[in-house]
């Protein structure tokens, strides 16, 4: 497995969730899509959620490392990763008393879902004669 899927998968889920988030918040309560304040609060937004999901990226690291010894199959490898990533937004979403709106939540699970199984989890040719998933 290569090593820059938990950094791909990251990076991607906090630039992406806060559109997903956005887009899920316009469709429960039909509110026009308030695009200047978005962009406005955007690099907030992504500065708060890439603080707050750091416990989360490292605690996913160490997992990806150990996944990656044992050699499972890549779809074992996408949901035991996605769910330490899941685990971790829930447990920050608690942490932070949840006050902000379940759209934001629902994004923000949406997003990591969706990156984690279209993103490539290559195996390295070396270990393995399957090489995509």
């Amino acid at each position: 497995m290569r090593t820059f899927y938990p950094f791909a998968h990251w990076l991607l889920t906090v630039l992406l969730s806060p559109l997903i988030s956005e887009a899920l918040f316009c469709l429960v309560y039909q509110s026009p899509f308030k695009l200047a304040i978005f962009i406005e609060v955007y690099p907030a937004i992504i500065s708060f959620i890439f603080i707050f999901s750091i416990p989360t990226f490292l605690c996913y690291f160490v997992l990806f490392f150990l996944l990656k010894k044992n050699q499972l199959p890549i779809l074992v490898a996408k949901l035991c990763l996605n769910a330490t990533a899941i685990t971790g937004i829930l447990i920050t979403w608690f942490y932070l008393d949840g006050g902000f709106g379940y759209h934001q939540l629902a994004g923000t699970i949406i997003s990591t879902v969706l990156i984690g199984f279209l993103l490539k989890l290559e195996k390295n040719p070396a270990n393995s004669d399957q090489t995509y998933d």
